[in-house]
């Protein structure tokens, strides 16, 4: 017999085709009964989506994929002992694909092959390493050029350090201007000696 369920974009489902086998139908009858459902049409959107196939002569006919839901709607008016136990096995393969789709694709490792996928992985992250570097040597050249002093500005920095190398090489002092002492008493800060000389005339 040919296979009751499968998985379709990640859900279990049937199609018009499988239904016509199981249920000894004509493919243009199931098809008819499909268009004809008294169902809401957003039910119909979600439960039923018409595709092509290409049939055993090569020609491009139509199918619809249908959903577990749509499937129990559309062989509702399905009866006979036959037909009873059709709708059955379909309902065990529903619940068989789902079960399948909700268990964990994770098998059980043992020592020895867990081992290799560490080792594996290793080995990957060592051949990524040098991306890993390359991309750091670009940030950090990137960081040096946003730093990087402009022309004007290099050119004050080197001025300033030639000019206190000077003075260190030379012992030499900036000049200041000697203030004498203040005048005692009540002597008039003009008859200072050292300030006759610079007096207004």
């Amino acid at each position: 017999m040919t296979q009751l369920v499968y998985i379709d974009k990640g859900r279990p489902v049937t199609d018009s085709l499988t239904v016509a086998e199981v249920f000894q139908k004509r493919h243009a009858d199931v098809i008819r009964s499909i268009v004809n459902l008294e169902c809401s049409e957003e039910f119909n959107e979600r439960n039923f989506a018409l595709v092509n196939y290409i049939d055993g002569k090569g020609e491009t006919r139509p199918k619809y994929i249908i959903t577990e839901k749509g499937f129990s709607f559309l062989v509702m008016g399905y009866t006979g002992k036959e037909a009873a136990q059709f709708k059955e096995a379909y309902i065990n393969e529903f619940e068989r694909m789902k079960e399948a789709l909700n268990k964990p694709n994770v098998p059980a490792l043992d020592p020895n092959a867990a081992l290799a996928v560490a080792l594996r992985q290793t080995a990957d992250m060592m051949d990524k390493l040098p991306q890993i570097v390359s991309k750091l040597e670009h940030i950090e050249q990137k960081v040096e050029s946003q730093i990087t002093l402009d022309s004007g500005q290099q050119r004050t920095l080197q001025q300033a350090i030639n000019k206190k190398g000077m003075q260190h090489r030379t012992g030499q002092r900036p000049a200041c201007r000697t203030i004498p002492p203040a005048p005692q008493g009540n002597q008039n800060p003009l008859e200072r000696p050292e300030l006759q000389g610079s007096a207004p005339a």
